[in-house]
């Protein structure tokens, strides 16, 4: 599976969590169209947004180019929910994203659950640090809203 699908240039990017270890070999990018959490997450959105352009542009978005990268290429990166200092390989990987982020200035990032929601506040340099077992899915709710 690729770390990435899109063009970094797109204004929205998804940012997911990990490659599924068990579905791995059978997948070709991030957040598979055909995952159940791109449609309960990225779905809704996408009609808010077409909607909202719909309306007042008579447009649509057309999203073949949307940007969606897994937060690290492999699970077994992630450290354990309860660790709030991450290993100098991630904290390399969250300074990376955070390069693209400056770099392509996308207008909308969505994160896609509590390690992927972690990993994009540190790519922005947010504090505090948290554990990624913190955002709940309360908490991850208030967030968005």
């Amino acid at each position: 599976m690729d770390r990435d699908s899109g063009s970094m240039d797109f204004p929205i990017w998804l940012i997911g969590d990990s490659s599924p270890a068990r579905w791995e070999a059978h997948l070709e990018d991030p957040l598979d169209s055909r995952h159940p959490a791109r449609h309960n997450i990225w779905t809704p959105i996408l009609a808010g947004i077409q909607s909202h352009l719909f309306s007042s542009l008579r447009s649509r978005l057309v999203t073949n180019d949307l940007y969606i990268r897994n937060a690290v290429h492999n699970a077994r990166e992630k450290p354990s929910g309860r660790v709030v200092e991450w290993s100098p390989r991630l904290k390399e990987e969250t300074r990376e994203l955070g390069r693209l982020l400056a770099v392509h200035s996308p207008r909308l990032v969505l994160s896609f659950g509590a390690f992927a929601f972690e990993f994009a506040r540190r790519s922005c340099d947010e504090d505090p640090k948290r554990a990624f077992g913190y955002w709940s899915t309360e908490r991850l709710g208030q967030q968005f809203r």
